[in-house]
């Protein structure tokens, strides 16, 4: 069984999402050694987009910093967006290069639709060109990481889009209401 099989496999205890996506997604499990919040902490989740084995593990363990922030997977761009539909993240991290749909067509789909227009999206990408960075500000990106990832920026990274989530986000139903405009800060 390879990672992204190990990954799936924890995904069956999420009944609530559609079918289609039951046992795609990826969802790490609570019980996880170091993964027990407390009581009454607010549970955030990061929906990650992204095939690759090496890097979904180093990413879940710098999540696993986070003890109120569970991950979900996607393997590609079509089941990233059924399942930030679905699953409404507080956070999504998207790897841009990928076959099929690429992480900016994504975005632009993510962001025409009401339900998640509202969620911030972090550009992960190995392309560490001005121009493509540029590109990623201009697609509405929250913010443009770039490969190797870089643990401190990862980490101010992810905690400054949680904060923006929670300020922009007072309750789901206002979420739906509000406009994107959202303007790139990564390019200070």
């Amino acid at each position: 069984m390879n990672h992204i099989d190990s990954w799936r496999s924890s995904a069956a205890k999420h009944q609530s999402l559609p079918p289609e996506i039951q046992g795609q997604a990826v969802a790490r499990d609570e019980h996880m050694p170091g993964r027990h919040p407390t009581a009454g902490t607010p549970r955030h989740t990061l929906l990650y987009v992204e095939d690759n084995p090496a890097n979904l593990k180093m990413v879940e363990e710098l999540v696993a910093l986070f003890p109120d922030v569970e991950m979900l997977v996607a393997v590609n761009g079509t089941l990233g967006i059924q399942l930030a539909r679905a699953a409404q993240p507080q956070v999504i991290l998207m790897h841009i290069n990928r076959p099929g749909i690429g992480g900016i067509k994504a975005l632009k789909i993510l962001r025409r639709d009401a339900n998640t227009a509202h969620i911030p999206v972090i550009a992960l990408s190995a392309n560490t060109m001005p121009r493509e960075i540029a590109k990623s500000a201009e697609a509405g990106f929250f913010r443009h990481l770039t490969k190797p990832i870089k643990i401190r920026e990862f980490l101010d990274t992810l905690s400054e889009a949680l904060r923006f989530a929670e300020k922009r986000l007072p309750s789901a139903q206002n979420a739906r209401q509000m406009l994107w405009p959202l303007q790139p800060t990564f390019l200070k």
